[in-house]
């Protein structure tokens, strides 16, 4: 699966990269902060939300908005809280 993540830049443009992202239920606060220190981005989602996630093929895009907090893939959105 292919995550592509937007960060809004200064200038209104949009820089689009690779990033490492992992999406679970929740996270104990040592791995979080560990996750987030090394450059990655946990994002907790229902229990639902993750089973929808885990039939996309593996081919997958999954793009992860970060000013709006959104997760969107296989033309749906899931919102998150940072």
């Amino acid at each position: 699966m292919v995550v592509v993540l937007q960060e809004s830049m200064l200038l209104g443009h949009y820089k689009t990269m690779v990033f490492h992202v992992i999406v679970a239920g929740g996270y104990s606060g040592i791995f979080y902060m560990n996750w987030l220190n090394n450059g990655h981005l946990p994002i907790t989602l229902s229990k639902e939300e993750r089973l929808e996630l885990s039939k996309l093929p593996g081919d997958a895009v999954i793009t992860v908005d970060l000013e709006n907090n959104k997760l969107s893939a296989n033309g749906k959105d899931y919102f998150f809280s940072t």
